[in-house]
């Protein structure tokens, strides 16, 4: 296994195992909630939960795939400004 495919797997360790880093994961923070509560805006110029659980796939995608070498395309993952 190369370095790259390593920190790749910590990676995506660190935000499903419960048991791979110092905190909650992000999966096993959102469980349980519906799409309506994730979709919701707190206030004026806040995130909704899903927003940023979005904001964080991306990047996870994003350095995923760049840890592999392999090319990202901004667009494909979902960035609006390429």
């Amino acid at each position: 296994m190369t370095q790259a495919e390593v920190l790749a797997d910590a990676l995506q360790g660190l935000f499903s195992n419960p048991e791979a880093g110092w905190f909650t994961p992000l999966s096993t923070s959102i469980q349980g909630i519906s799409a309506e509560q994730l979709a919701q805006v707190p206030a004026d110029r806040f995130n909704s939960v899903w927003a940023l659980v979005n904001h964080i796939r991306f990047w996870k995608e994003f350095m995923f795939l760049s840890l592999q070498s392999q090319s990202v395309d901004r667009e494909t993952l979902g960035s609006k400004n390429g």
